[in-house]
């Protein structure tokens, strides 16, 4: 099935209206496209990532979209080989340049095996050098960070290189050459993987680990400090299948998760979020959705002028998320649900035709847009 992956821009102040797009742009061409992470850059121009298996040398390729402030396309460069291929984050640096992470079976230790994999890139396009990360186990990366302080990185994903078995949480240290300065695993002789890592107002780092405990999945919040040590660890979910996608560190010092499962909720699969303060204690527990599987994968906090949060906004993909009228299961659309301060739902709306248009990751602009891209088969939105 064709899917394009697109950017989508909407003001807050017309989200909640349920106004049309200030822009829209598809982007793709025969074959199967994810944005999987958008950003923007200081001259105002767009950046994403993600893979493709239009463009490249073969099968699916990692690539960087660069666009004007409206989505129009100034440079596409691929990365990757014959194999398989993939960008899943970047962290925009200085001097016009920006570090990527993902996985590559085309490159690195043990091909055709999965290798972890960091590059330094212009945003011209131009790869300055490119380190594959890892062992002769399949490994990957699909979060990584430039502190605020220094000139390094951090990055997390999993391995199966090293740790205690099956599938371990993996968080990497490295320098802005590529070279990798510690790295820790985080895990049991059963599959985890960390999924998101942020900075804290501290200047350490936290993560979100997804676990499988050998019955079901739950998840976790893990803090550490900049040489890798365990500070804290928090433990979320029930006693059905629970994982987290997304986490933020607020404007309070504290943290948002934004999860899925089965455990809580309406029913089906539905989408969680949970604030908590700096110490990983939970200040607050909703829960979204109704009968059909929702799926989310995103999440931003919007903060007035004097930095008081206000709103966070969820997005993901959803048959019809909390009652549309339109929802049939297997159509799968876009949406967008804002809450207040406390998560209190404010309202939520759908974009696309389906039966397959996929929000996949979110940027809240400084003009007050809403950024979305992902991937989806309709051709409006």
């Amino acid at each position: 099935m064709l899917k394009y992956s697109f950017f989508i821009a909407f003001s807050i102040l017309s989200v909640c209206h349920a106004q049309s797009p200030r822009f829209q742009h598809l982007y793709g061409n025969t074959q199967i496209e994810w944005i999987h992470n958008v950003d923007t850059l200081a001259n105002g121009m767009l950046l994403a990532g993600g893979y493709t298996k239009s463009y490249g040398q073969g099968d699916y390729d990692g690539f960087m979209l660069r666009t004007d402030s409206f989505g129009n396309v100034l440079g596409l460069v691929t990365l990757g080989g014959a194999m398989e291929d993939a960008v899943f984050d970047f962290a925009t640096l200085p001097s016009n340049r920006n570090l990527v992470a993902g996985f590559s079976k085309s490159v690195g230790i043990n091909t055709p095996v999965s290798n972890a994999v960091v590059c330094l890139i212009e945003d011209n396009g131009t790869v300055l050098w490119q380190k594959a990360v890892g062992g002769n186990n399949p490994d990957g990366l699909n979060s990584i960070i430039r502190p605020t302080q220094g000139k390094y990185f951090y990055a997390s994903g999993f391995t199966a290189s090293q740790g205690l078995g099956g599938e371990d949480g993996w968080i990497i240290k490295g320098d802005t050459l590529g070279n990798i300065l510690w790295q820790v695993t985080l895990g049991t002789p059963n599959n985890e993987r960390c999924q998101k890592l942020v900075e804290t107002a501290d200047g350490n780092l936290a993560a979100i680990v997804n676990m499988d405990t050998g019955s079901y999945s739950n998840f976790g919040l893990v803090k550490l400090d900049t040489s890798g040590n365990i500070l804290w660890q928090k433990m979320f979910g029930g006693a059905l299948n629970d994982w987290a996608v997304s986490l933020i560190a607020t404007a309070d010092s504290g943290f948002a998760i934004a999860a899925g499962g089965y455990s809580y909720g309406a029913g089906s699969q539905d989408v969680y979020l949970i604030k908590l303060n700096a110490s990983g204690q939970t200040q607050w527990f909703r829960t979204y959705g109704d009968t059909y599987d929702d799926n989310v994968r995103d999440l931003v906090e919007y903060t007035d002028d004097q930095g008081v949060p206000r709103n966070y906004f969820v997005t993901g993909y959803s048959p019809g998320l909390e009652s549309d009228t339109s929802a049939s299961w297997g159509n799968c659309k876009g949406f967008v649900l804002c809450t207040d301060a406390s998560g209190i739902m404010q309202w939520v709306n759908m974009y696309g035709q389906g039966p397959s248009d996929y929000f996949l990751t979110m940027q809240l602009l400084g003009n007050n847009d809403l950024l979305l891209a992902g991937s989806g088969t309709g051709s409006t939105w």
